[in-house]
């Protein structure tokens, strides 16, 4: 009967640890994609630096390189009364987003461009990364390994 309390006390406290720590743990740290914007409701500027070679407006990616063979899945025009943009991947892969000034025509180079990644979630319609501003008024190219991949993009 002693022993049984003792055990009984012994688990209690290390719930109530473990939930301590569990409570005092640090969060995560969150990790942005980040380019440094000229002001509110701008293009931005692009700093970024060995990039990889991107394609041009509307074709996919070439056969090398990071993104290889990925296909352009959506293209959301320059809009220079947006307020609010965000892309979240739904899919299992992960995608390739190009940002860029929306100047270049269809079949030319992107002007004032840079690329970034959003990771998958662990299969078809679960959480992955995902991308938001408030301030870009760009057009942004977003493609992935296969056509059929879940991309949600909102604009306001």
């Amino acid at each position: 009967m002693i022993l049984s309390k003792k055990i009984m006390v012994f688990t209690s406290i290390l719930l109530v640890l473990s939930t301590e720590i569990a409570l005092a743990a640090p969060s995560s740290k969150l990790q942005y994609a980040t380019s440094a914007e000229t002001g509110q409701n701008s293009l931005g500027a692009d700093y970024s630096t060995n990039q990889p070679a991107l394609p041009n407006v509307g074709a996919n990616f070439s056969s090398s390189g990071p993104y290889a063979n990925y296909i352009l899945i959506a293209t959301v025009p320059a809009n220079s009364a947006r307020t609010n943009i965000e892309i979240d991947n739904n899919s299992g892969s992960q995608i390739a987003v190009i940002r860029d000034d929306g100047t270049a025509g269809t079949g030319s180079a992107p002007v004032n461009a840079s690329v970034f990644p959003l990771a998958g979630g662990a299969g078809t319609g679960s959480q992955g990364g995902g991308w938001s501003s408030q301030t870009f008024q760009g057009r942004l190219q977003i493609y992935a390994p296969v056509s059929t991949a879940q991309v949600a993009v909102m604009e306001d």
